[in-house]
């Protein structure tokens, strides 16, 4: 009898390029919200509480990339990659970004998320990502099943500095067509900066990541901020003020374009 896969919605872990060997068998799929909450949920923040119980209809391990299903060589600080599907309820339309550093704090090594959610009619796009560009007009999704992936990864602008850390994610996909991940790496760490680098700056390269990943934290906060000082320059009612903000955006598109 042919053992069944681990579904989000439609989605399962080859559907993301990964492989079968990995995946999690169905009857072992969907895991509990509470697993993730803690002993007291109430003591969640407001916000990440919200998610989990209202934005997150269930959970879903769709896989475990190891040593030996990714073919790679363990190492102690990433002993694994977890591959966990988080279907959306219904209506929403963002990634539940604090569940997802709720979830990822919690566990040694790396996880990619699978959003997983169902678009009725014909809507608005909006960015499932921190680095998705807020200034731009996103196309309108058709009705259908769509796919967001997404990492947690920790910065730090010095060696030896505790790292922040940020949720990042593609746009939105259709489920019959993702994105393919093809991980890379002689051991599971480098396995895990080969995915991040995928789903974060679109690219199978990783020789130079870490100043790759700040070049892209910095145009994520000019863009934000870009946006921010359109919108005032909209509102602006005195001239002086109008031109001040228009040579602020001016300063913040040259700098991002300098970025490419």
């Amino acid at each position: 009898m042919t053992q069944e896969f681990s579904t989000c919605g439609s989605l399962t872990i080859t559907d993301l390029g990964l492989p079968a060997a990995a995946a999690a068998p169905e009857q072992k799929g969907r895991l509990p919200k509470a697993m993730f909450a803690g002993k007291n949920p109430a003591e969640l923040p407001k916000r990440v509480y919200q998610q989990l119980a209202q934005h997150v209809a269930s959970i879903h391990l769709l896989g475990i990339l190891t040593d030996r299903t990714a073919n790679t060589q363990p190492v102690p600080h990433v002993p694994e990659v977890l591959v966990l599907g988080l279907k959306l309820a219904a209506d929403i339309d963002h990634i539940p970004d604090g569940v997802i550093e709720l979830i990822a704090s919690q566990r040694k090594g790396g996880i990619v998320f699978a959003c997983v959610r169902e678009v009725d009619t014909d809507s608005p796009a909006p960015a499932a990502s921190a680095a998705s560009d807020p200034t731009a007009s996103p196309e309108p999704l058709a009705p259908g099943e769509y796919v967001s992936y997404a990492v947690r990864r920790g910065f730090s602008a010095h060696a030896g500095h505790t790292p922040t850390y940020e949720v990042f994610a593609t746009d939105w996909m259709p489920v019959e067509d993702p994105l393919q991940l093809a991980p890379q790496g002689e051991t599971m760490a480098q396995l895990w900066d080969n995915l991040c680098a995928q789903i974060m700056l679109g690219q199978d390269t990783t020789d130079n990541l870490h100043a790759d990943l700040l070049r892209l934290r910095r145009k994520t906060q000019l863009q934000a901020e870009l946006a921010k000082v359109t919108a005032d320059h909209a509102r602006a009612k005195t001239t002086d003020k109008r031109n001040a903000l228009f040579t602020k955006k001016a300063q913040l598109t040259r700098e991002l374009e300098q970025l490419g």
